[in-house]
C-alpha cells in the first residue's frame, strides 16, 4: 500500500461498515488502544513464531496475557485468543506443540482477573472439504479434512473454547469448474436449482453458509463431546489489490 491510514481512521471505517468483529495477527498496542471503548469485538493472537516461547513456561504466558489482554481489557472488548494460525493444517503431528501454550495462556487467564470467564481460547483450523462431504464436486476437493480433523482432535478444547475456523469457499468454488454456485462463497440463499447436497437428508439447507457450520465441524464432533460454538476467524477471496 502506498500510504496506510491511520489507526482512528481504520476504526472510523469498522464503525461506520457496522464491522462487529475483527481479528488482529498479533496483539499490537497501537491498534488495541484504538480500538478501545468502540465495543467492537476483538480477537487477539499468538503469532507461530512465538509458540515455543510461550508453551515453555506459565510465567512467559503470564507476561503475555498481563502485557497484551489484561493491559487492555474491558475497555478493548477482547473476546479470544486465538493461539498460531492454521499450525495443523501446515504440521499435522504438531498438536505437542500447542497444547503447552494453550494450557498456559489458559491457567494465566484464570488468574487474579478471572479473564477465562470472558476470554475464550483455540486455535484456528484451515476448512478443505472432504470429498464426501460435497459428493457433486469430489473431483475437485482435496481428501484432507478427514485427517486434519484426526490431528485437531488431540487438542483438547480449553474451558468451553470454540472451534475457530479459516473458511474459504473461494477456493472451492474456483476449483469447482462451475459446478458450486456463487452464492456459496458470498455465503447467500442458494436457489433450489442451485442445491448440491441434497443427496443426504441432512444437507437440505437452501442457505449455504449453514452448510459451511455444519459440515466442516462433523469431522470435530463426537456423539460423547459437548457442542462447541463455531467462530470463524478469516474468510475472504483473492483480490487484485489497490491498483497503486
Amino acid at each position: 500500500m502506498s500510504s496506510v491510514p491511520a489507526l482512528t481512521q481504520i476504526t472510523t471505517l469498522l464503525r461506520l461498515q457496522n464491522i462487529r468483529h475483527v481479528r488482529l495477527y498479533d496483539a499490537d498496542p497501537a491498534m488495541l488502544a484504538a480500538l478501545s471503548n468502540t465495543g467492537i469485538r476483538v480477537i487477539v493472537s499468538v503469532p507461530n513464531e512465538q509458540l515455543l516461547a510461550i508453551g515453555n513456561s506459565n510465567a512467559t504466558a503470564g507476561n503475555w496475557v498481563a502485557r497484551n489482554v489484561a493491559a487492555h481489557f474491558p475497555s478493548v472488548n477482547i473476546t479470544a485468543i486465538a493461539v498460531g494460525s492454521e499450525v495443523l493444517s501446515a504440521q499435522p503431528n504438531a498438536a505437542p506443540l500447542l497444547m503447552p501454550p494453550m494450557r498456559y495462556l489458559q491457567n494465566a487467564a484464570a488468574g487474579g482477573a478471572a479473564l477465562d470467564r470472558y476470554i475464550k481460547i483455540s486455535t484456528p483450523r484451515f476448512v478443505v472439504h472432504h470429498p464426501r462431504l460435497l459428493p457433486a464436486v469430489a473431483g475437485f476437493l482435496q481428501p484432507v479434512a478427514g485427517q486434519r480433523a484426526g490431528a485437531d482432535a488431540q487438542v483438547p478444547a480449553v474451558h468451553g473454547s470454540p472451534l475457530m475456523l479459516n473458511v474459504y469457499p473461494y477456493y472451492d468454488y474456483m476449483r469447482s469448474n462451475g459446478v458450486i454456485p456463487l452464492d456459496y462463497v458470498l455465503f447467500r440463499r442458494c436457489r433450489p436449482t442451485r442445491r448440491l447436497w441434497t443427496q443426504t437428508p441432512c444437507c437440505t439447507t437452501p442457505t449455504c453458509s449453514t452448510r459451511w457450520w455444519t459440515q466442516p465441524t462433523s469431522p470435530w464432533r463426537r456423539p460423547t463431546s459437548p457442542t462447541r460454538p463455531v467462530m470463524v476467524t478469516e474468510t475472504g477471496g483473492r483480490t487484485q489489490g489497490d491498483p497503486s
